[in-house]
């Protein structure tokens, strides 16, 4: 329901600093990174120096990743490795 909210702000009003910024975060929050950059790039775009959008436009990983899939997938082994161990 936010989500469908926010995609028709940020087609409606472009640079709508709110929009996106919380539909960066609505795609961050379901893993969909790269939608989430394009919303922070076009904050970023629009205002250049806002820290927010800068903090949550994050860097890129040598290898293309997130810093948050990097940390999500050593969550994910390190949780797997648990449930084994207590099996």
């Amino acid at each position: 329901m936010a989500l469908d909210l926010y995609q028709k702000a940020a087609l409606r009003f472009p640079s709508h600093y709110g929009a996106l910024l919380n539909l960066g975060i609505l795609y961050e929050d379901r893993l969909q990174f790269d939608r989430a950059r394009a919303c922070y790039s076009r904050i970023l775009d629009v205002y250049p120096n806002d820290g927010r959008a800068r903090l949550y436009y994050k860097v890129y990983h040598k290898n293309g990743l997130w810093l948050r899939d990097i940390i999500l997938k050593r969550y994910l082994v390190y949780s797997f490795v648990q449930i084994i161990h207590i099996c």
